[in-house]
């Protein structure tokens, strides 16, 4: 492993931060070069990397479920055609 941040760096950041760490993704030259051949590590079988991205993908999904369920929902943006605002 490297660690580009130190190591524990990046969870030591979240924790600093308040936020939850999504996941810790390996710098694997091997996924870089399959990604770069349009083969995604998550259909390669079950590598730590592709199992890594499949726990971030789930963890993206329960952080967003918290938010909704914590967070009034957005507003849509309107647009207005005042001075300044102009598409032409």
């Amino acid at each position: 492993k490297y660690y580009i941040f130190g190591e524990g760096g990046a969870k030591g950041l979240a924790e600093q931060m308040g936020i939850d760490l999504l996941a810790e993704i390996p710098l694997v030259q091997s996924v870089r070069e399959a990604a770069g051949a349009g083969r995604p590590a998550v259909l390669q079988g079950a590598t730590p990397v592709a199992l890594e991205l499949l726990n971030l993908a789930k963890n993206v999904v329960t952080a967003i479920e918290k938010r909704n369920v914590s967070l009034p929902p957005t507003s849509a943006v309107e647009t207005t055609n005042e001075a300044g605002c102009s598409t032409k």
